[in-house]
Parts: C-alpha cells; structure tokens; sequence
C-alpha cells in the first residue's frame, strides 16, 4: 500500500498558480470519508426551529416536539441505568443459589442423600425464576412499576428533571 495521503506533484498550474497536487484513488475516497464527518454533528435547535419555519411548521410546534425528544432520551437512559441496576440485583442473587447448590451437590454426592439439594434447587429455583421475570420481561406490569419508582427516585434526588411517562 502506498504511503496515505501523499500529494503527487502535477504537470501545469493550479488554480491559484501553484503546482496542483494529485492523489490516489484510495487517498481521495479517504479524503472524502473524513470531510464527510463534521467535528460538530447535527443540529441545533435554532437551526431547527428556522428549518421547520420553511416547511410551515410553527415555531412552537418545533420546540414542543424537540422537548418530547429530550425528554424521551433522558427516560431511555434512566431506563437503561434502571436495567443495568436490575440485572446485577439478579446476578447478586444467581452467584449464591449457584454456590450454595454446588456446595449441596458436593455434599450429596458425597452423603448419598440429595433430598436437601432438590429442596433448595426447587424452593430457591422457584423465586430465582421469578426475579429473573421481573428483571428480563421490560413488558410485564412489574418492570415498568419498578422503573417509574426508579424515575421518580431519579427525580427526586435531582438527577432527572422531567421524564416522559412511562407505558
């Protein structure tokens, strides 16, 4: 591969007089890819705003909608910290029902007798099932009643100012 974004002297004057300089294929399209990227990505909301008055669309309007967009972004990070805090709740209780049947596993396998392994596999197994419904259906009734507590713990310790509601 030859050296990136070498310039190649030309024959003949540029534009300005001086010397134009050439580049590969490969340069140019890497030239391009990064003039495609500005350093300040999207919109402001100025920008919007006078954007949506060329299409007819009410100022008013404009910032309405750009607050329910903020609003629903600052809900989807509350709800992705919310889930991050649910999923190690679940592992903080999957780590000690692994251990403990290990060890009762071992134990049995050792006694012969497994009747105290089946009853915490089961027993315990039976609520670990649950919390695990609870943590990984975002559906169920559960999940959104524990996220609006969340939300609104979020708010009330000022870490969130308005959240758009939840479903």
């Amino acid at each position: 591969m030859r050296g990136i974004l070498r310039p190649k002297p030309a024959a003949g004057k540029g534009r300005n007089g001086d010397v134009p300089q050439r580049f590969e294929e490969e340069e140019a399209q890497a030239i391009l890819r990064e003039a495609m990227h500005p350093t300040e990505p999207g919109l402001d909301l100025d920008e919007i705003v006078r954007t949506g008055a060329e299409l007819g669309i009410p100022e008013a309007r404009v910032r309405e909608a750009a607050e329910r967009v903020r609003a629903e972004r600052r809900m989807g990070a509350i709800a992705a910290e919310y889930r991050r805090t649910e999923r190690m709740g679940f592992l903080a209780h999957l780590v000690p029902y692994l251990a403990v049947n290990a060890g009762l596993l071992m134990a049995a396998v050792k006694t012969g007798s497994g009747y105290p392994l089946i009853g915490t596999l089961f027993g315990w197994g039976i609520g670990l099932a649950f919390h695990a419904h609870g943590v990984f259906d975002e559906r169920s009734a559960e999940w959104r009643k524990g996220l609006r507590a969340y939300a609104e713990g979020q708010a009330a310790e000022g870490k969130a100012a308005e959240t758009a509601p939840i479903p």
